[in-house]
């Protein structure tokens, strides 16, 4: 097989150790962190990261399901492993077995888990989830004593924690607040029954924004990988983050076109002066979005050149104009530190959850080189 690489992503853990001590910079001594790992983190690998963040004292890690639990366990991480987008039914026994942390929010799953847990004779511990606005997972606050007084009858099962989630952190608006006063709300109901928990809400932009929001522990993800969450995010607190991931292709083939010669599918770009394109063998298929297409910027030899004409499969073209020193097998970074995931986001009408998710997919070489 040919060993050179069209696409790759090198993800360099030293950034991750530089974001780990501004997010652990933010918070009390007594708060803890829950490294968010979920979708292989996004898009970083999940089994690397996750090792990292161990060595470097992380004891609690988010992911979204079962499947993502197992791996990180198999790959020899000891630390409470939190579920977070819920279970089906008949993973009951992975959950004993690999001694992850369920968060619940509803009785029937409850029942079954304590059936499970009956049989291996072992108690099980569980979060909450409460539904405070996102309108996802969770029980409805008005339901939540009633729920708590039923989770008490249920052997085995032993209730450690409340959790929700912030629909609008990266906003910061009226309804961020909202759901901050709810929790709250919720907390001081926990208290009078005589309960000793663990609470959490804060996610990534909680965390920078809202120090009421901590609690007991907080939820770091996309700043954890070096990504604000949004691009007006970034503009407003400019956290001095260190993207781990940088995604890098070569130019395969470079020529010269006529003014008025049109570009790629659909002839959305027309050159308006002789010019110079070249073409690098990424597109849609490796995970760069087709709505970059006449809107996205790449560095070649230091320099930012326009994305021309649409985004194909596997292909996307450049204007390499006013770069004539440019040449075939020349190196193309699409994502990183001087083409930031929150601007491409921003070119592609997304978030930089989906751009790093998407970019992820691709090869991936590790570093831990000085940031």
């Amino acid at each position: 097989m040919p060993s050179e690489l069209h696409s790759w992503v090198e993800i360099n853990l030293k950034a991750l150790d530089h974001n780990l001590r501004l997010i652990r910079d933010r918070l009390s001594p007594q708060v803890t962190i829950m490294a968010v790992v979920k979708a292989d983190a996004y898009g970083h690998g999940a089994k690397v990261i996750s090792a990292r963040l161990e060595e470097l004292g992380i004891k609690s890690f988010g992911v979204a399901n079962v499947n993502e639990a197992v791996t990180l366990r198999e790959a020899g991480i000891k630390g409470e492993i939190f579920l977070l987008g819920g279970f089906f039914k008949g993973e009951e026994e992975y959950i004993i077995t690999h001694e992850l942390v369920p968060i619940v929010y509803d009785l029937e799953s409850l029942i079954r888990l304590s059936e499970k847990a009956r049989k291996w004779n072992k108690k099980l511990k569980v979060h909450l989830k409460v539904d405070t606005g996102m309108g996802r997972f969770g029980i409805l606050p008005d339901k939540v004593k009633e729920f708590v007084e039923k989770i008490n009858e249920i052997p085995l099962i032993e209730l450690k924690g409340v959790a929700s989630h912030f629909s609008t952190a990266d906003e910061g608006d009226d309804f961020f607040y909202e759901q901050l006063r709810t929790f709250e709300r919720i907390k001081g109901l926990f208290k009078k029954l005589g309960l000793s928990l663990k609470y959490h809400i804060a996610n990534s932009s909680a965390i920078f924004s809202s120090p009421q929001s901590h609690f007991d522990m907080v939820r770091p993800g996309i700043t954890l990988y070096g990504v604000h969450p949004s691009l007006d995010f970034k503009k407003r607190f400019s956290l001095p983050l260190k993207p781990l991931m940088c995604w890098k292709t070569r130019i395969v083939s470079i020529k010269e076109i006529p003014k008025g010669w049109p570009v790629s599918y659909g002839r959305t770009w027309r050159a308006s002066r002789r010019s110079c394109i070249g073409i690098i063998p990424v597109g849609y298929a490796d995970g760069y979005l087709r709505a970059l297409s006449d809107r996205g910027w790449v560095l070649v030899k230091g320099k930012k050149v326009p994305v021309i004409g649409r985004v194909t499969m596997d292909c996307t073209i450049i204007d390499l104009t006013e770069l004539p020193e440019a040449r075939a097998g020349d190196e193309v970074i699409l994502l990183g530190e001087e083409i930031p995931a929150e601007e491409v986001a921003f070119w592609a009408s997304t978030i930089p959850y989906e751009v790093l998710c998407l970019a992820g997919k691709n090869q991936r070489i590790i570093k831990d080189e000085d940031v």
